[in-house]
């Protein structure tokens, strides 16, 4: 009993796979780059001293949109999440389809007080991933789309 468990997980591991990226001239990307004031701070609730000196001004603000210009006929459903698991889209694929993705203060980004990784998961019929767009902003502001760089913010 305790062997059949051991070979079952080690198939497990081993049929896994990774998801491949989505062919970049399958989507078309728009960054949406605006300066806007970040809300008022709750002067009753203890915060981060670092994140009150950078609430005075307009601060950098980062929008983006996701155009899906080809879909395969295994692609069904369109599911955007973000690196903390919780799910930002998620509708039917179709040809046209516009994803936005509301990122935030790029300074939040960097800093990782708000999610800096989304990855738009391409699902097929059984909810399985056909293929994936992986979007992500590290420490030094360089924004990576399926690991090519694509700008630094």
């Amino acid at each position: 009993m305790i062997t059949n468990f051991f070979l079952a997980l080690i198939l497990t591991i081993f049929n896994q796979h990774d998801v491949p990226y989505k062919a970049s001239d399958e989507f078309e990307l728009k960054v949406n780059y605006i300066f806007k004031d970040r809300p008022p701070i709750d002067r009753q609730i203890v915060i981060n001293d670092d994140l009150a000196r950078a609430s005075s001004g307009p601060l950098a603000y980062l929008m983006l949109e996701i155009k899906v210009l080809a879909v395969s006929n295994q692609e069904y459903k369109i599911r955007v999440v973000d690196n903390n698991g919780n799910p930002v889209f998620n509708r039917k694929a179709a040809v046209g389809t516009i994803i936005k993705i509301d990122w935030g203060y790029t300074e939040d980004i960097k800093e990782k007080l708000s999610p800096h990784e989304f990855t738009v998961f391409f699902n097929n019929s059984d909810k399985k991933p056909v293929s994936k767009i992986y979007m992500t902003i590290q420490d030094d502001g360089i924004f990576l789309v399926n690991g090519e760089k694509h700008g630094k913010f």
